[in-house]
């Protein structure tokens, strides 16, 4: 898909947010019609300015014609007499009053103004009440016009609301298939994506229900008969597509045909019948029979020097679901500095109880040709953080491959043993009090003598010591200067010179601070707060957070300010990046990481992170999938999906075209047509993630799709063991729109998902506090950035300015700025 050029940006971005904002200003359909019948022209003043009105949604949409140069002053009051001023300073020629009451009537007026000087007055004009009798977002009187029943909120059953196929979409709402493709007119817009008014949506001379969108051999008319997914080769996403579905008579939308816990695509490829639960007979279900498993690493997870793959047995209802995640970017302690460092940790994770598994990983053969080098897999211990050689490896050297049995699963990492022992076993003398008590070390020359004293005997004489230290002068020396390095803080940062100058030895290898920094790395923490003396395994210094490292855990903020620092930890300020990134096109970019996706031709739109935000916070997330479906209508679903560790993101797009500009209305019904999609595409990004914390985040409409979503995965929570909902961490919105309570409001489960959602938005935003709606989850709040009014919105609209610079995601890139920013400092 080719990307947006750099001449249209400013002009894209205000679609996507104005789409939104259309659900406030609504396009004029049938206009004449309609507002003769929910407004009354009672006077005209002036008619070089004619105003018109007209109501829906509860809301009052003003119109009138242009006049060069003026500014408007629009009048309201619930009797023709007594009209006041609510406006004073409008530019548009376009006003929803969102402050209107349903069950009122209203009179309005609209003054052309000069200078200050009064031009022309308008027509004065009467809106009546809004009565919707079946809440479908018609009024009664215009239910009259179309022919449509008001007691029935979708006269012609093809689900989708009068108000949905008047209002937005332009269908008849008397007839299901408006373009008689035989393709139900909601099945074109929610599954098929494609137009409800055209038989033939792409003009290749294929009627839209004998297009075969997903390349499965099955029409979308047949899909939709049998209830497949007309847009997804792989339904069910059990790795059948639906045409082997066919071929085997095992259901389309079901992944455990014989619900026998063994999936079919598994049942398929390990040899049972996906359509018998026990398939030998033996009173066993198949899939609690016991199986031979082989997990390798994906290719997204690959390592240059090393490749993990594990071989055990398992339920079959428990096949898929181990993993093998990369996580060299998410563990601070196995960093490439260790010793003897030869590729990258990898976590095994398996949801089921196992008695035995024999993991292997590949490295270089040449490297057992090396007389220095001896490879052995090593198990990180999460209590003690300490690397523990594992006992029993076969190691075949002709392969490359070193092998162990395991009883349980972690992180494994291979180190080349030669350089582990002899970091450890280097010599390091303790420290001469707790150096990271905080309290302080001598500065001055005292020496309190421990350690190597055979120069001193109780029973020799002042002449025997002087005689000894004279004779081993050199020796002598160096002992008395460490003794007193031992006792000397010169820094005062809680740890001695000694330590700072020789090394300390910490449970990820030797480190070297500066004795004349009291903070080597700049974080706000003295050297001796951040590593803490342990007396076992010798002695050794334990990391609380890296002496070295600014942000020990890379997770983008500071040692001073992290309550983990040596844990990686999603921030919401990362989902906001994420969320704004989102509208960038990166269908070509898979398999890259954000840093490099930034220096590469397919650059993101950076420009949209303004002063507050850099891509290099987020650098190291590798995007593992990206999606723009270009419909009939161009207008589109977008998403993209980042890993990290065993970490996954999805970031859903905003608005961005004009029929998005209309259809975001529906919104306010609880439904979008691009919601079935985004479901589809985060449980795609589940399913070839097990194990992994999914994070669903977007800005505006892409934060309506998270909320979505979230409320959609609940629905499998109770009939799979591993579910999409299980693996949601928390999702993350911006600006996004909220559940309404006008039309039927679908509230199932939201009670569910509420301690999942956060919400962010700016107290003058328009979009994320519409009319007749609730906020599910958390809430937090910012005032608008004043800069934003100032160097991005200064050349703007007044309706730009009110609307689009607290609808912005900079706002939130200013609020969640890591304290102090350590990327743009």
């Amino acid at each position: 898909m080719n990307k947006v050029k750099k001449s249209n940006l400013k002009k894209k971005m205000k679609l996507r947010v104005l789409s939104y904002i259309m659900v406030l200003i609504f396009l004029t359909i049938n206009t004449e019609l309609v507002f003769a019948k929910t407004s009354s022209n009672l006077k005209t003043e002036n008619t070089k300015i004619l105003l018109n009105a007209h109501r829906n949604l509860c809301m009052t949409e003003l119109k009138w014609n242009t006049i060069e140069g003026a500014n408007y002053q629009l009048k309201r009051g619930e009797s023709k007499d007594k009209l006041q001023v609510i406006d004073d300073n409008i530019t548009e020629n376009t006003f929803i009053d969102v402050n209107s009451v349903q069950d009122k009537e209203y009179y309005y007026c609209i003054i052309a103004k000069k200078d200050g000087k009064e031009l022309y007055k308008s027509n004065l004009i009467q809106v009546k009440v809004f009565i919707d009798s079946d809440k479908d977002g018609l009024s009664d009187e215009e239910e009259k016009i179309y022919k449509t029943d008001p007691n029935n909120p979708d006269t012609d059953g093809d689900k989708l609301s009068d108000g949905q196929e008047v209002l937005l979409y332009h269908t008849n709402p008397l007839l299901k298939d408006t373009d008689g493709d035989r393709l139900t007119d909601s099945d074109e817009l929610y599954l098929c994506d494609t137009d409800p008014l055209n038989k033939d949506s792409d003009g290749n001379g294929i009627t839209d229900d004998l297009e075969d969108q997903d390349k499965d051999t099955i029409t979308n008319y047949d899909e939709i008969s049998l209830g497949s997914n007309p847009k997804l080769a792989d339904s069910d996403f059990d790795n059948l597509t639906d045409d082997e579905e066919l071929l085997y008579k095992t259901s389309l939308t079901n992944e455990d045909t014989d619900n026998d816990g063994f999936t079919d695509g598994n049942e398929i490829k390990y040899g049972t019948d996906p359509l018998n639960p026990d398939s030998d007979s033996d009173g066993i279900k198949d899939g609690d029979e016991i199986f031979t498993s082989n997990v390798g690493v994906g290719s997204l997870d690959k390592d240059e020097k090393v490749e993990p793959s594990v071989k055990m047995n398992l339920k079959g209802k428990s096949i898929g679901t181990v993993s093998i995640s990369n996580v060299a970017k998410v563990n601070p302690y196995l960093n490439k500095n260790i010793p003897g460092y030869i590729g990258a940790p990898f976590e095994f994770v398996s949801p089921e109880k196992f008695d035995s598994a024999k993991i292997t990983f590949t490295v270089d053969k040449g490297l057992f040709n090396k007389q220095d080098m001896k490879p052995s897999i090593y198990y990180f211990n999460e209590n003690t953080k300490l690397l523990e050689l594992l006992s029993n490896q076969t190691v075949d050297a002709s392969s490359g491959t070193i092998s162990i049995n395991v009883k349980s699963f972690g992180t494994y990492i291979v180190l080349n043993k030669n350089e582990v022992d002899k970091a450890w076993n280097k010599e390091m003398k303790a420290p001469q009090i707790e150096e990271t008590s905080n309290a302080e070390l001598n500065r001055g020359a005292a020496i309190k003598y421990k350690g190597n004293m055979q120069y001193y005997n109780s029973n020799n004489t002042i002449k025997d010591i002087a005689k000894n230290l004279n004779e081993n002068k050199a020796e002598s020396t160096q002992i008395l200067e460490e003794n007193i390095e031992l006792n000397t803080d010169s820094d005062g940062d809680g740890l001695s010179d000694y330590h700072e100058k020789k090394g300390f030895k910490t449970n990820i290898g030797w480190i070297t601070t500066d004795p004349n920094n009291p903070d080597t790395d700049g974080d706000g923490l003295k050297d001796g707060e951040e590593i803490q003396y342990s007396r076992g395994n010798g002695g050794y210094f334990t990391l609380k957070s890296n002496p070295l490292v600014y942000d020990s855990d890379g997770d983008g903020s500071s040692d001073k300010y992290d309550a983990n620092p040596m844990k990686y930890e999603l921030s919401d300020r990362q989902l906001a990046i994420f969320s704004k990134l989102a509208y960038s096109d990166l269908e070509s970019s898979i398999g890259k990481t954000v840093k490099e996706i930034k220096n590469s031709k397919d650059n993101f739109n950076t420009a949209e992170l303004q002063d507050w935000g850099n891509t290099e916070e987020v650098g190291d997330w590798k995007l593992i999938d990206a999606k723009d479906d270009t419909s009939y209508s161009k207008a589109s679903f977008a998403a993209s999906t980042y890993k990290l560790g065993n970490n996954i993101i999805v970031a859903y797009r905003g608005s961005e075209s004009n029929l998005e500009l209309l259809s975001d209305i529906a919104i306010l019904l609880n439904t979008h047509h691009e919601a079935g999609q985004a479901y589809a595409y985060t449980k795609d990004a589940f399913k070839s993630n097990v194990n992994s914390k999914i994070y669903l985040t977007g800005h505006s409409l892409g934060g309506f799709l998270a909320l979505k979503t979230t409320q959609n995965s609940v629905k499998e929570r109770d009939s799979q063991e591993m579910h999409l909902y299980g693996s949601i961490e928390k999702t993350v919105r911006f600006n996004a729109p909220n559940y309404g309570i006008v039309f039927g409001e679908d509230s199932k489960n939201l009670d569910v998902i509420k301690d999942k959602i956060i919400n962010y938005r700016t107290e003058e935003d328009k979009v994320s506090l519409l009319p007749w709606s609730s906020f599910v989850g958390v809430k937090y709040e910012y005032p608008t950035r004043e800069e934003l009014y100032k160097t991005k919105y200064d050349k703007n609209s007044a309706l730009d300015k009110c609307v689009l610079a607290p609808h912005d995601m900079a706002n939130f890139l200013y609020y969640l700025e890591p304290k102090p920013n350590i990327f743009n400092n």
